[in-house]
């Protein structure tokens, strides 16, 4: 899993792998320190996976289609870029415009693994089928 590669950011746990770090110490993180959200991400996907309560997302932060009236759905899958490198895509649901990319952690990775079928990337990440640029 990813996961365990995210090093902590700060702290007196920092650069140790988010894996390596005790529940107490992230749970706080996550309760009380302003975080990116990949890193809030990962922790809450690390907590969860030690089966420890966390949020699965902020839905104030969730994206929506700014070209649609209500905000339009998104969409993840796994696409490559113009060089051939592995990146998850945003498309709108509703529309079909393509959204610009997300980042490759937590929850965009899980949702992009299961809209396609769960192979392995180039990068070891288990995803979706990529397709040819």
């Amino acid at each position: 899993m990813a996961i365990g590669k995210v090093l902590m950011p700060f702290g007196k746990h920092a650069g140790k792998p988010l894996s390596a770090v005790p529940t107490g110490y992230l749970s706080w993180a996550l309760a009380n320190c302003r975080l990116s959200s990949g890193i809030r991400s990962a922790i809450g996907a690390e907590l969860r996976g030690r089966g420890e309560p966390a949020p699965v997302t902020d839905t104030a932060a969730l994206p929506t289609c700014p070209t649609c009236p209500n905000g339009g759905d998104i969409a993840y899958s796994w696409d490559r870029d113009s060089i051939g490198r592995p990146v998850i895509r945003r498309r709108c649901r509703t529309c079909g415009r393509k959204l610009s990319l997300a980042v490759e952690m937590g929850e965009a990775m899980a949702l992009a693994n299961a809209a396609e079928g769960g192979e392995t990337s180039p990068r070891g990440h288990t995803s979706g089928k990529l397709k040819n640029a």
